[in-house]
C-alpha cells in the first residue's frame, strides 16, 4: 500500500506546468478517490520523484497526533523526502497568499473519512511542515 495524496484549490492555474524532479501534479476528476472531501474545484495528485504515490515526501502517521517538526538526527529522513515536500510546501504557500482556498488530504488507498485539521502557513514553517496521513489539512495565511 502507499499514500495517495489530493490537492484542491479556487486557483485556476494548470499547476502540471510546474512538475519538477520532486515532485508531479495531475488533474483528476471529483468522482476519483478521495476527492469527494476535496472542497474546491480545481483538484490534483500529487506524486513523488518516483511517480504513483506520495511515499517520497515527509508523512507523519495517523496512530500519533498530528504534528509538525523538524527533521530530527536520530530518525534518519531521506534529503530527498525533505527537499520535495518543502517544495511541494512553497507552492501551498504561495497559493494561500496570494488569497486562493488549498486543502489536501493523504490517506492510505481506500481509507475512511478524513479527519478535518487547520494548517496556519505563517506558523507552520517549510522545515517542520509534513503531509498528515488521515487529514483533511486546510491552509491558511
Amino acid at each position: 500500500m502507499c499514500y495517495i495524496t489530493v490537492l484542491s484549490t479556487t486557483s485556476d492555474e494548470d499547476l502540471s506546468a510546474l512538475n519538477n524532479p520532486a515532485f508531479s501534479l495531475t488533474r483528476v476528476e471529483s468522482s476519483e478517490e478521495l476527492t469527494n472531501w476535496l472542497e474546491y474545484p480545481h483538484k490534483w495528485d500529487l506524486t513523488g520523484r518516483y511517480g504513483g504515490c506520495a511515499c517520497h515526501f515527509r508523512n507523519w502517521m495517523r496512530e500519533n497526533p498530528p504534528e509538525f517538526a523538524p527533521p530530527e538526527d536520530w530518525f534518519p529522513e531521506d534529503q530527498e523526502d525533505i527537499k520535495a515536500t518543502q517544495a511541494f510546501y512553497a507552492l501551498i504557500s504561495r497559493l494561500v497568499s496570494e488569497g486562493h482556498k488549498v486543502d489536501s488530504i493523504t490517506a492510505w488507498q481506500g481509507d475512511a473519512e478524513p479527519r478535518p485539521f487547520e494548517v496556519s502557513i505563517s506558523a507552520v514553517p517549510p522545515e517542520p511542515f509534513r503531509l498528515l496521513d488521515g487529514y483533511r489539512c486546510e491552509y491558511k495565511a
